[in-house]
């Protein structure tokens, strides 16, 4: 199904029936109407949008997964060690919190100027153009993006045979085996979801 985009501004109503396309998407069209279960005619326009709320669990979430992530389990033990005081390191902790803090306001404060999805990169492209925001993408899809699953991965796969293992480091294979089965888990979804080739969003 091909979708032609249409700005909000020009956009009417749904005049025909809207389909459900979901909890996180809607339709914007001048003339829609359903032939069958799943096959959508295209009148005068059709627009594809996310719809803009959130709910206090997926909130709760988003922050907390954004905020803490998995560098809590694999950063604390570093600290600790080069600090050698649980006190300090909890005060360096904090502090790391306060910075963090700042970083939410500025992106507080982006998200209100720039009400547009695409995180990171429409801010860049928006402040900085075309050239920074596309060097920002690739940089987060090929580097940071890759480099934090594995780095997540193999957190997992350290604690996950850690029990088995007490008194003695596990062995490289074990770990990299299982490392390699979190990193499946992880690619699975992303091979069997639904295929990129179905929606052309707007």
């Amino acid at each position: 199904m091909n979708l032609q985009g249409l700005s909000p501004e020009n956009g009417a109503a749904s005049r025909g029936c809207t389909p459900d396309l979901g909890p996180l998407w809607y339709c914007h069209s001048r003339s829609l109407c359903l032939q069958g279960n799943d096959s959508l005619e295209e009148e005068e326009g059709l627009c594809l949008k996310m719809k803009r709320e959130i709910g206090l669990i997926g909130g709760v979430a988003l922050v907390s997964g954004t905020m803490i992530g998995s560098g809590i389990f694999m950063s604390p033990q570093f600290v600790l060690g080069y600090v050698g005081s649980p006190g300090a390191s909890l005060v360096i902790w904090a502090l790391s919190g306060v910075v963090a803090l700042f970083g939410a306001l500025s992106y507080t404060e982006l998200g209100t100027i720039i009400s547009e999805s695409g995180g990171d990169f429409i801010y860049i492209l928006r402040i900085y153009g075309s050239g920074p925001a596309f060097f920002a993408a690739f940089t987060f899809i090929l580097v940071v993006k890759p480099f934090s699953i594995a780095a997540m991965a193999i957190s997992i796969a350290e604690y996950a045979v850690a029990p088995f293992y007490t008194g003695c480091p596990p062995p490289h294979l074990i770990r990299s085996l299982n490392c390699l089965f979190m990193c499946s888990v992880i690619f699975t979804p992303t091979v069997y979801s639904q295929s990129s080739d179905d929606l052309s969003l707007c």
